[in-house]
């Protein structure tokens, strides 16, 4: 209302990480960025499962290789710190893909499948992922998690909608299963 902009005060933003990077108290700056990024990527487990786990799986790597003093504080950091510009770069892509975050969780787990990001590239991937997330919305009932019949439909309706767009059929069974898994948690959030 004043005009003047609301700064960046996200974990994310250059000048927080910048600030982390310079304090003195190397492990309290290390506990710090290690609280607020496992609090971001819970928040993120309730909207995209994909990203959710490859973030948790590179912080878990990071303290473990901490732990077994294989970092010192100092590079510690610096890993965290590249986890949070990755975590800002997924933003990103969003942004320039054009999606919502429902469509970049489907987006995610379709191109788990190394093959299918080569053969469909980003705009059939991101059109794929738009179609999945209309056909469920239109498909779903609201008790459809707790039914098994319901679930057998959706799993169908997930098969075609793939084969249709030419996803590779080596990998279909593990994007399905994570596109399932994927609505679920959409719908119980």
């Amino acid at each position: 209302l004043t005009g003047i902009k609301k700064p960046e005060l996200g974990i994310l933003s250059e000048e927080f990480l910048a600030d982390i990077r310079g304090l003195p108290q190397k492990n309290l700056a290390l506990e710090t960025l290690k609280k607020l990024l496992a609090n971001e990527i819970t928040a993120r487990s309730k909207s995209n499962i994909t990203q959710s786990k490859k973030f948790s799986e590179a912080l878990t790597t990071i303290i473990n290789r901490y732990h077994n003093n294989l970092l010192t504080s100092t590079e510690m950091i610096e890993e965290m710190i590249t986890i949070a510009h990755n975590i800002k770069n997924d933003d990103l892509e969003r942004e320039k893909l054009g999606l919502s975050d429902y469509e970049m969780a489907f987006y995610d787990a379709l191109r788990q499948n190394k093959s299918a990001a080569e053969v469909l590239q980003q705009e059939k991937l991101g059109l794929l992922a738009k179609v999945l997330v209309q056909k469920i919305n239109e498909s779903s009932k609201i008790d459809w998690s707790n039914r098994s019949d319901s679930q057998a439909k959706i799993r169908l309706m997930i098969k075609g909608v793939l084969r249709q767009y030419g996803y590779p059929p080596d990998m279909s069974k593990l994007a399905v299963n994570t596109i399932l898994e994927q609505t679920k948690v959409i719908f119980e959030n």
